[in-house]
């Protein structure tokens, strides 16, 4: 087998020959003695010869295992060559003054990791958070106000202007606290009325064309004062599921079924928009926002 098919094995290699022993490299490592070995051994045979003596004194590297380590050390060296490279290339093509929006509970959630993210890879750049719905944020993006936001909407009804990401869907659910769910029938629901179950309808719309308008409702446009007002027995939030889950695995809140109701409904998009040409403009940038927002909403 071609050595190019074990270059991942290359990186223990090096390590094993900073040691006098494979014990000691494997616990510098933080991994098993027996999983480094085989990892050694794996690459001697590809390689078709032998690149650690061991001996009394300790390990050993053979004439080949020599010329191996100085192409590991040229390999090592050429990455973070690239490697700075593309970082200066990226940093360059960075604003300078990034203005970003978020919708509340992705602020709550998101803002404080993309910040420090930033801070560390862009350490000139300077942030300028504006939390606000999720019209809003579309508007401002689209008037060049902010250069990016994370709101909700689809993403088929995004302006051509501009350009967007699904980072996540999801949908909505009836929360209670578990010390009161058996009043569920009873209790007002606890509704942001803007906010879309579907291209076309908003919740509040949603619950007139289920007769639900009979019932009281309590209007919030914040979900986060929704999960609180749910956790403090106000009423029935109806909240996206992956807004309230921290609660529900807290068993400050659990998911309820009032009677009528389907208990999984409507359609919450998360997207990250932005001009086509700020995308353009900084585009490693966005890639690397893109990324990182990805990451987070699959944790």
């Amino acid at each position: 087998m071609a050595l190019v098919e074990h270059l991942e094995k290359l990186r223990y290699f090096r390590k094993i020959s900073q040691f006098s022993s494979i014990k000691s490299a494997a616990q510098a490592m933080g991994i098993s003695q027996a999983g480094l070995s085989k990892s050694l051994s794996s690459l001697e045979q590809a390689m078709g010869v032998q690149l650690i003596a061991r001996s009394q004194d300790g390990l050993k590297l053979t004439k080949e295992g020599s010329l191996l380590l100085e192409a590991t050390e040229n390999i090592n060296r050429e990455v973070e060559r690239v490697e700075i490279s593309i970082k200066s290339l990226s940093q360059a093509l960075a604003p300078k003054f990034f203005r970003i929006g978020m919708y509340d509970s992705i602020a709550v959630y998101f803002f404080e990791s993309l910040r420090h993210y930033l801070n560390t890879s862009y350490p000139n750049i300077e942030i300028e958070l504006v939390v606000d719905r999720s019209s809003r944020l579309f508007k401002l993006v689209e008037t060049a106000e902010i250069d990016l936001c994370f709101a909700v909407g689809e993403s088929d009804s995004v302006k051509k202007n501009l350009q967007a990401w699904t980072i996540f869907e999801d949908q909505f659910s009836y929360f209670m606290n578990p010390k009161c769910s058996e009043w569920v029938d009873s209790k007002p629901f606890i509704i942001y009325p803007e906010a879309k179950v579907s291209a076309d309808e908003s919740i509040e719309g949603y619950f007139e064309s289920k007769k639900f308008s009979s019932r009281r409702m309590h209007r919030v446009y914040n979900f986060e004062t929704i999960k609180a007002l749910t956790e403090l027995r106000v009423g029935v939030g109806v909240l996206p599921n992956l807004v309230a889950q921290p609660l529900v695995q807290t068993k400050k809140l659990v998911r309820v079924s009032p009677k009528n109701t389907a208990q999984f409904f409507g359609r919450h998009e998360i997207l990250m928009s932005c001009k086509k040409s700020f995308e353009t403009k900084h585009q490693y940038f966005v890639d690397d926002i893109l990324r990182l927002s990805h990451g987070w909403a699959t944790k």
